[in-house]
């Protein structure tokens, strides 16, 4: 099969900050191409601007505008689409015969609640994009009874779920690990995203540090370098940025942020409860 890859971001290249959203979508390209497949990802010009696509690991093609991205989609004769970005579903061309899979890996409609939009509209339009899909991906089985609901208030019949998990995994080799630092590194990463808020787990692993007379937190982060003036952000508190066992990274390239990880001695990785 021929399969489409619709995402936003810059391929996962050395030497280039990637988001979620690409990791995703070209985890899911790799898999599909070991399968026998065939794989091109389309992505906007914007985000790979500053980037070779043309070294990139799969084939890319990129558009500036929603027109181009229907006019691609609809002279690729692909078997299959891929979409890993729910804006990409409603740009896609109204008389499409061409089966999509939306892969839901991002709770958007639990997002939204931060963000300080109108939910009414996010919800509404939420819905009609799930209704331009014919199946569906998320990550984990928690993820899957939280789309249910979703799905069938969309239209979508649910009797035989169209939805399958499938999980994240990253886009490296597994390696040996080496031997951990003398003075313990704990590493965490990530987006500032408001419904993730893990100041206080930071703050605590900090004051462990202190309590036990060493150790150091590395945080690799900020604001999603795609994103829009209006987002919002849950920045680390002040304190903690002052703190002299905490050090602020920043956002890092992907093959630089996956070396300092295999170097620490363990990652923190948690979030507010909701």
């Amino acid at each position: 099969m021929r399969i489409l890859i619709l995402t936003h971001g810059a391929p996962p290249l050395p030497g280039t900050v990637v988001v979620g959203n690409v990791l995703r979508a070209w985890s899911l390209g790799l898999a599909l191409e070991a399968a026998g497949h065939r794989v091109q990802v389309v992505t906007r010009a914007q985000d790979a601007a500053t980037v070779s696509a043309a070294s990139a690991e799969l084939p890319v093609v990129t558009f500036a505008e929603p027109e181009e991205l229907r006019a691609v989609v609809s002279a690729g004769a692909a078997d299959a689409l891929v979409v890993c970005q729910w804006d990409m579903l409603g740009q896609l061309p109204d008389d499409l015969r061409t089966p999509v899979a939306a892969d839901l890996y991002a709770p958007r409609m639990l997002e939204a609640q931060f963000q300080g939009i109108d939910l009414d509209a996010e919800f509404v339009a939420r819905l009609e994009t799930l209704a331009r899909a014919d199946f569906f991906l998320c990550t984990t089985e928690r993820q899957k009874w939280f789309y249910l609901p979703w799905l069938m208030m969309a239209g979508v019949a649910c009797r035989r779920p169209p939805i399958a998990v499938v999980p994240l995994f990253p886009l490296v080799e597994p390696q040996p690990r080496a031997k951990p630092p003398a003075d313990p590194v704990v590493v965490s990463g990530g987006v500032f995203w408001p419904w993730q808020d893990p100041a206080p787990y930071l703050e605590a692993a900090a004051a462990a540090m202190d309590r036990a007379g060493k150790g150091s937190l590395a945080l690799y982060g900020g604001r999603y370098p795609l994103g829009t003036d209006g987002m919002k952000y849950a920045d680390p508190p002040a304190a903690l940025a002052q703190h002299p066992r905490v050090s602020f990274r920043g956002m890092v390239p992907y093959d630089d942020l996956i070396a300092q990880y295999r170097g620490a001695t363990a990652a923190l990785n948690v979030m507010a409860p909701h």
